[in-house]
């Protein structure tokens, strides 16, 4: 999926890295927009450089927005303040 976001990846200087259990993870970063109804919030996307990834909201996005999440349910639902 991150083909799609390639054209926009940043240089290797801005990749980051997190540290995890089984050691660093060196992430592969490019800049877009989420949108979402008529919200647009611009976003780092992120895949691992080596070996493959989830899709996840990250916590940047959940800072920006009021996301109700009802795992019973399965669903996901975006709110007001």
């Amino acid at each position: 999926m991150f083909e799609h976001f390639k054209i926009g990846e940043l240089p290797p200087k801005y990749r980051r890295v997190y540290s995890t259990l089984t050691g660093e993870v060196i992430m592969r970063v490019a800049r877009g927009y989420i949108l979402i109804d008529n919200i647009s919030v611009e976003a780092f996307i992120e895949t691992p450089l080596f070996g493959y990834g989830k899709l996840l909201v990250g916590r940047e996005i959940l800072n920006k927005l009021v996301l109700v999440l009802d795992g019973p349910k399965n669903i996901c639902c975006l709110s007001t303040e």
